[in-house]
């Protein structure tokens, strides 16, 4: 759950008004081994000329409680070319793989509306959200279903999405949150970026260095 002091406290002061800035925002200079780092390819889904941003995080990391509504945000006016991931770590935790599980249950039921609120009642509300009949009243208490919350809960679909994130995670040797990497080989570098602004700079312009990358292949 690293990020430098500076990229913490700058996260803490989101506002409506740098979420709104943040689609329109004008190039921000690279430097590879600063901002981004080439790293070993690993193997992508997203179909060949698409570019696939992956973002690891939890609901029990504070950090990722501040950058996700950016995230979620900005993922809505995402290019066509772009798939977007997010792949919740476990790191052989249980409580943290409880946590996974009600992301997924929350993401295959559609409800990715209560995402965001997910951080709050763990981390501000203290709920349980790991626990299998905390997280289903919680659910049932914002409006959702309790018989179609716990099937999917309880769900293979669920289950094999979890398994699939282990994978990732131990695939990109993931050890600190949030995380995010780009086409299997490019790594943001967080602790280098001064500020929420600048993040969503950074990593739209990592984009285009995966869209060239994308282009040299063909």
């Amino acid at each position: 759950m690293k990020l430098s002091s500076r990229f913490h406290r700058a996260f803490s002061l989101l506002a409506v008004a740098v979420v709104a800035l943040s689609f329109a925002l004008p190039a921000f200079a690279l430097t590879e081994g600063k901002e981004y780092r080439r790293i070993p390819q690993r193997q992508v889904e997203a179909p060949a000329g698409k570019v696939e941003v992956l973002y690891f995080f939890s609901y029990g990391c504070s950090h990722c409680a501040q950058m996700t509504p950016l995230v979620n945000e900005w993922k809505k006016n995402l290019s066509e070319d772009v798939v977007f991931k997010k792949a919740p770590v476990i790191w052989g935790n249980d409580t943290w793989k409880g946590l996974s599980r009600a992301y997924f249950t929350i993401d295959l039921l559609g409800k990715g509306e209560l995402d965001n609120k997910a951080f709050a009642a763990l981390q501000q509300q203290s709920l349980k959200l790991y626990v299998e009949k905390d997280f289903l009243d919680w659910l049932s208490n914002n409006g959702v279903d309790r018989k179609k919350a716990e099937d999917m809960y309880k769900s293979f679909a669920v289950s094999n999405k979890i398994a699939q994130s282990e994978r990732l995670e131990k695939d990109y040797k993931v050890q600190s949150v949030p995380h995010i990497y780009v086409n299997g080989n490019i790594e943001v570098v967080t602790e280098n970026i001064a500020s929420s602004s600048d993040f969503l700079k950074v990593l739209n312009e990592v984009i285009e260095v995966a869209r060239k990358d994308n282009q040299s292949k063909k």
